[in-house]
């Protein structure tokens, strides 16, 4: 009697083990995307990107200086240029209040600066202008930009440091 109330209770240690041995974490996996009326689709990591600057000194911003320029790029795949072979964009978002052509520092405590952006050629981009058209190949594209930082205010005083994050928007308009 002994023994089988021993295989008993080895038989549920067992049977409780193999219970947790299945459920060892979880979660979830949401798929998101959208089906639009294009030559071309934007590849999933261009559709939300971040662009960093790293740890900016003031210093460099005194008087409309400028930070390095960080590359970023708008990948487009399967393109089907048999309709529409050109590309223009357009960013939206929210001017700085000092230097309306500068992006403005919307979260965080840094002040004194605003982000410009400019294309593969050099030319400003401006919100809510579109940009010269981009030339489209059959396939894969690549639309190349730089962001920097840029000071706009005159003195040190005008800088102030701390962290800061802003976002634009942007479209494609197919011609």
């Amino acid at each position: 009697m002994m023994l089988n109330k021993f295989a008993a209770a080895i038989s549920l240690s067992v049977l409780m083990a193999g219970a947790h041995a299945g459920s060892q974490g979880g979660g979830t996996v949401t798929f998101q995307g959208a089906i639009v009326d294009a030559p071309c689709s934007v590849l999933p990591g261009s559709a939300d990107q971040t662009v960093q600057f790293g740890s900016v000194s003031s210093s460099k911003l005194i008087a409309g200086g400028e930070s390095a320029k960080q590359n970023f790029s708008i990948g487009l795949e399967g393109c089907d240029i048999s309709t529409k072979n050109s590309v223009e964009v357009t960013f939206t978002g929210l001017a700085d209040t000092n230097v309306p052509a500068l992006i403005a520092l919307q979260n965080g405590t840094a002040k004194g600066a605003g982000i410009g952006m400019v294309d593969a050629t050099g030319k400003a981009v401006v919100l809510g202008v579109a940009s010269s058209l981009y030339a489209l190949t059959s396939g894969g594209n690549q639309l190349q930009f730089n962001a920097f930082l840029k000071g706009t205010g005159a003195t040190a005083a005008d800088v102030i440091p701390g962290d800061f994050s802003s976002m634009v928007q942007f479209s494609l308009n197919y011609k």
